[in-house]
């Protein structure tokens, strides 16, 4: 994880580069292991904007994110969260476009 972060940090600061990374930011952020790369998932996020959120899913993609921390905050450590599973049990069940 400590690479991955440090490879987003590297490129995410071009916001219009960063809306094209929505699903590896997302995908990433589901295996956060960690309230410190909760946060730098979230703040990722928070830096696209609220124009972002119109854009492709990228409200959605957050909204998993969220929901994927909510889910392993409340779980034994013990438990695995699968964002695939969180993702069905939001009602999605053909997936999201994560764009």
């Amino acid at each position: 994880m400590k690479d991955t972060l440090q490879r987003l940090d590297d490129i995410v600061h071009d916001v219009d580069l960063a809306r094209g990374l929505v699903l590896p930011i997302t995908i990433a952020g589901c295996h956060a292991g960690t309230a410190s790369e909760e946060a730098f998932f979230k703040e990722r996020f928070s830096r696209l904007s609220s124009e972002a959120a119109a854009f492709g899913n990228t409200g959605s993609a957050l909204e998993l994110m969220e929901e994927v921390f909510r889910r392993r905050g409340r779980s034994k450590r013990s438990e695995r969260v699968d964002w695939t599973q969180v993702m069905l049990d939001m009602g999605w069940e053909a997936g999201i476009l994560l764009i």
